[in-house]
């Protein structure tokens, strides 16, 4: 072959690999530590994971979100009895973040009148105790075998899910 071709080769083998690496996605490695924002990159603020997300990860938030899984959880298994155990650890679970939940504002409370603020924030608790009570319930028809009361608590605690979140959450 001749230096040219050989140099037109090498040329396009090379170029090819450039551009096939500049379009490549990239991916981690199979023992790449997961980063602080939750994937393998780091994360970050804002970013997967991350604080200051849509969802906001303040303790309040953090809680919120145990109790949402939870829901989400038992609302797919709630009637059927094999799931039972698993059921009961999920509204203990849920309850604790509720108690937790119990401790901290609203975030909303802070562009309410300071005049009004203290009711604002006691009718906050007040509903927290509200699902805390609906989640003995539960809890009681779950150890009890009545699914269709499960079931029927679980709209009323979606009820109170959407009254409180037209009340104390701008985001919903």
């Amino acid at each position: 072959m001749s230096t040219s071709k050989n140099f037109l080769l090498i040329t396009f083998f090379a170029l090819s690999m450039v551009v096939t690496s500049a379009f490549a996605q990239s991916t981690p490695p199979d023992d790449a530590p997961a980063g602080p924002g939750g994937d393998w990159h780091g994360g970050g603020p804002g970013g997967p994971g991350g604080p200051g997300g849509p969802e906001g990860h303040s303790p309040l938030g953090q809680n919120m979100k145990t109790i949402a899984m939870g829901f989400r959880t038992l609302h797919k298994q709630i009637t059927d009895p094999s799931k039972k155990d698993d059921s009961l650890k999920i509204v203990a679970k849920m309850k604790d973040a509720v108690k937790k939940c119990e401790t901290y504002e609203p975030e909303s409370a802070s562009d309410v009148p300071s005049a009004e603020k203290a009711s604002y924030v006691a009718d906050f608790k007040k509903q927290l105790e509200g699902l805390s009570d609906t989640l003995d319930k539960l809890s009681t028809a779950i150890s009890g075998g009545d699914t269709a009361g499960a079931s029927k608590l679980m709209d009323e605690i979606n009820q109170e899910k959407r009254a409180g979140h037209s009340k104390f959450n701008s985001k919903d």
